[in-house]
């Protein structure tokens, strides 16, 4: 039988908000409650809304979420990107250091 996995780089508070947000499965496993108190302690939502879901799916709230607060996340309506293909690992640091030091806000990613 074949399965089909992704993989994702995340670091540890991304990969508590995956496991606080987007798990499919959540409806039909029997619910952990001291692991998602705890991730619930541990994690930052970056908005009210997003706190609102998490407590609201530990608690067994069913139903759809709230309309949203009409907040963004420090980043407007919309969201732009760039994506610079690297030669290698140095080239990709040397370019984030120099868009660091123009103030712009990047990370780096792995493909």
């Amino acid at each position: 039988m074949e399965v089909e996995v992704e993989i994702l780089d995340v670091n540890d508070a991304e990969a508590r908000a995956l496991l606080l947000s987007i798990d499919p499965l959540a409806a039909l496993a029997e619910n952990q409650e001291q692991l998602q108190k705890r991730l619930l302690e541990l994690t930052p939502a970056i908005s009210p809304d997003l706190r609102d879901l998490w407590e609201r799916a530990a608690a067994g709230a069913v139903g759809p979420p709230p309309e949203p607060s009409g907040r963004d996340f420090g980043l407007g309506a919309e969201q732009y990107f760039v994506l610079i293909a690297c030669r290698n690992d140095l080239h990709q640091r040397e370019l984030l250091a120099r868009f660091r030091a123009e103030g712009l806000e990047c990370q780096a990613k792995l493909c």
